[in-house]
């Protein structure tokens, strides 16, 4: 446990209290999947991350090969993320799997705040669904920056068109752009939807009958009926997932890339938005005033 208590919002003390607590009620780090959530994971899905694999696989290949171990940070690593078991399986890879939990797979426990490595010490950073969950997101990202070697590869997901899904602890959604700008010291390799507008759709509508249960019982019989009646949505993303205007109602986003040694511009960041709404500046404020 590296968390520095004067710097985050974590405390070493509360992370202990909590697996304590897990372990006196019969719940070890890493036990046995819930009875409640094994029966949903027969249930049909609501949607996938269609883009993580071949992104990571990217990400992977990119990795330098000059005979020395590679190191690889995954933030939120409590639990595996799709696509890093190409990394983790891979001998040539020293994978930190970090968390501020102790999980099934956590190896480091630390605020993503308050990274404590040293400057320029690994070489590709991955974080997916954190950075929703971080209360400083631009802070979390300054660190990854600084760890990073030159030239060194990060690969973030967030979500966009989804509800709260981290209770108190999600605090943002970002658009293709707006992740974009959160990632403007870093080059761009490639970027997107990961989850489609179909898993957007489905999500939608599974927390709509969500909000009209009178209690948990019924709660979970909605889950159990949207699962059952719009599981063919996400379905369409295969399909969808890659038309322009994607990204403008994605479930998720993506991007990956390498850190850089300048810093995208106001106008650059707008230039590279690539959804339906291609509003010029003059056309925007107009739409504004009206």
């Amino acid at each position: 446990m590296l968390v520095d208590s004067q710097r985050s919002a974590f405390r070493i003390e509360d992370i202990a209290e909590s697996v304590a607590s897990d372990s006196g009620n019969g719940v070890a780090a890493g036990s046995a999947v819930p009875l409640r959530r094994r029966l949903l994971q027969r249930l049909p899905p609501l949607g996938r991350n269609l883009r993580a694999k071949e992104n990571l696989a990217l990400l992977h290949s990119a990795l330098p090969h000059d005979g020395r171990a590679r190191v690889v940070l995954i933030i939120g690593g409590a639990t595996p993320g799709v696509g890093t078991e190409q990394l983790t399986s891979d001998d040539t890879c020293d994978v930190v799997e970090s968390d501020v939990y102790i999980g099934a797979r956590t190896n480091l426990v630390c605020d993503a705040h308050v990274i404590p490595l040293a400057d320029g010490t690994v070489d590709a950073v991955i974080m997916q669904a954190v950075v929703n969950a971080l209360s400083e997101p631009e802070r979390a990202i300054a660190e990854i920056y600084r760890v990073l070697r030159p030239q060194g590869l990060v690969y973030v997901e967030a979500p966009f068109m989804q509800q709260v899904c981290e209770g108190s602890f999600d605090y943002y959604r970002f658009s293709h752009l707006g992740l974009r700008r959160l990632l403007r010291n870093f080059d761009e390799m490639r970027s997107g939807a990961q989850g489609g507008p179909g898993m957007a759709a489905a999500l939608a509508y599974q927390h709509f009958l969500l909000s009209l249960a009178p209690n948990r019982a019924f709660r979970a019989l909605s889950v159990v009926f949207a699962r059952l009646t719009a599981f063919w949505l996400p379905l369409l993303d295969r399909w969808l997932v890659d038309r322009p205007g994607a990204v403008d109602a994605a479930a998720g986003v993506f991007f990956l890339g390498r850190r850089s040694d300048t810093t995208l511009t106001e106008s650059e960041i707008r230039a590279s938005y690539r959804g339906w709404r291609q509003y010029s500046s003059r056309q925007y404020v107009t739409s504004r005033s009206a």
